[in-house]
């Protein structure tokens, strides 16, 4: 059945459905992304835990919701690359016949019996777990960082290969911000290759984001590359909002052009099923994002 079909058939709700289409979109969201997808007939949204590039062909396996506004979209539960765009289909339970239940029961329970007897019988020796020379290196940082922090971050300053000093630096660098988030930058910024030294400040902010939005955003703003530090910050954004509404709004004026527009696009986003949020699509300037914006909103038909 085809996307158009799907998401005005009451029959469809909370069925398991397949749907094969194009990422013409995709945004982040709370635990997980929202995928604008595509077949010849229409488009649908659907939720998914991991992240997908536009133009990716997909073949997605979930269940079909509606949300509070009878808005159709699909949790997706399986999620396959390189499909071409198709059908969507419902599976249907099968109608088989009634089997006794302790007859059943008592088969399985023979079954495990004789299995448990068999292996008992049959059993070897436990084999040595096998470490790969570079789980067994970090599994030793781990305990060594627990153990001796300090020492363990001055085994880092003094070691001769530079590539290997600053894949240490890289590993070190979330736990210094249980002490102190400034030795946590610095220990970043100690890195040699610049690329990293942004890698590393964008993991400290993700690392930190639960504990204090704010702190991210700081540690953001210690990024030297413009664009990386932006792109740093606008990924922040849906979760400042969450927490404070006016704070991430006045961030959002602070940014110019589509820098801005962005800024209220990842608001408008962050919650796809808040009618309110629909009005952040307003703010933005440039017509492409805002309409895009508003599209995600108003494409999915409603049930009448």
């Amino acid at each position: 059945m085809d996307i158009s079909q799907t998401k005005i058939n009451k029959a469809l709700i909370n069925q398991s459905v397949e749907v094969s289409g194009k990422v013409i979109d995709a945004r982040p969201a709370k635990n997980g992304f929202w995928l604008n997808i595509k077949d010849r007939t229409g488009a649908i949204f659907v939720f998914s835990k991991y992240p997908f590039k536009a133009d990716e062909l997909l073949k997605i396996k979930g269940i079909l919701k509606f949300s509070y506004n009878s808005r159709a979209y699909i949790y997706g539960n399986s999620i396959l690359r390189a499909f071409q765009p198709g059908e969507i289909k419902v599976k249907r339970e099968l109608n088989l016949p009634k089997i006794n239940i302790k007859i059943v029961a008592v088969v399985f329970v023979i079954s495990i019996l004789v299995i448990a007897v068999f292996f008992y019988f049959n059993r070897e020796k436990p084999k040595p777990k096998i470490q790969t020379k570079q789980s067994s290196e970090i599994q030793k940082f781990i305990e060594s960082v627990n153990t001796d922090f300090e020492a363990t971050l001055e085994s880092c300053n003094k070691t001769a290969n530079m590539a290997e000093r600053d894949t240490c630096f890289h590993r070190i660098a979330p736990y210094a911000t249980k002490q102190d988030i400034d030795l946590a930058i610095d220990i970043c910024k100690r890195i040699s290759d610049n690329s990293k030294v942004t890698k590393c400040l964008n993991f400290l902010s993700l690392y930190t984001k639960r504990k204090d939005i704010n702190l991210s955003i700081d540690i953001c703003n210690n990024i030297n590359d413009s664009s990386s530090k932006n792109n740093c910050i606008l990924a922040l954004v849906p979760d400042l909002f969450k927490e404070d509404e006016n704070k991430a709004l006045e961030l959002c004026s602070k940014f110019d052009n589509i820098l801005k527009d962005n800024c209220y696009y990842n608001i408008a986003l962050s919650q796809i099923d808040s009618e309110e949020n629909k009005a952040y699509c307003e703010r933005i300037v440039n017509s492409t994002i805002k309409d895009n914006c508003l599209s995600s909103f108003n494409q999915n038909i409603s049930i009448t």
